[in-house]
């Protein structure tokens, strides 16, 4: 069951990197869609090519960290207390990331009536909610 969990945990991850590497490489299918915005509809920032890949290459590691943590990657030397420690850590990220900043993005914000913000609140945040629940089953079984 735990092999599963990963898994599934690790195939999500994979997906949401190649999402931020295809968004790198000049990809605009739902790029617009996954920022914030003003009331007004203004983004709060766009980011460009070494931020996509930035964030493409964090969740590429979650990947690889619960991939580490299932016992898959012997040949990266990662120790079972780290890969258990980041795997907590990465459940501590998304659960921030789904209460959010109580005015953007997240369950509790503030400004929810722009395109990003019914997207967050139909998927980004559930997601988010979602990754961290994973993990923490992920930790306990």
């Amino acid at each position: 069951m735990k092999t599963i969990f990963g898994f599934i945990l690790f195939s999500i991850f994979l997906c949401l990197s190649l999402l931020h590497f295809y968004w790198a490489i000049g990809g605009k299918w739902g790029f617009y869609e996954a920022l914030p915005e003003k009331e007004n509809g203004e983004k709060l920032f766009l980011p460009g090519v070494f931020s996509c890949v930035v964030v493409g290459m964090g969740l590429l590691s979650f990947g690889i960290l619960t991939l580490s943590y299932l016992g898959f990657l012997q040949i990266i030397p990662i120790p079972h207390f780290v890969a258990k420690s980041a795997i907590r850590a990465i459940a501590i990220v998304f659960f921030a990331r789904a209460i959010g900043d109580f005015r953007y993005v997240g369950f509790f914000k503030s400004i929810n009536k722009t395109t990003f913000a019914k997207n967050d609140t139909k998927f980004y945040s559930p997601l988010c909610l979602f990754l961290c629940v994973m993990c923490v089953i992920l930790l306990v079984i």
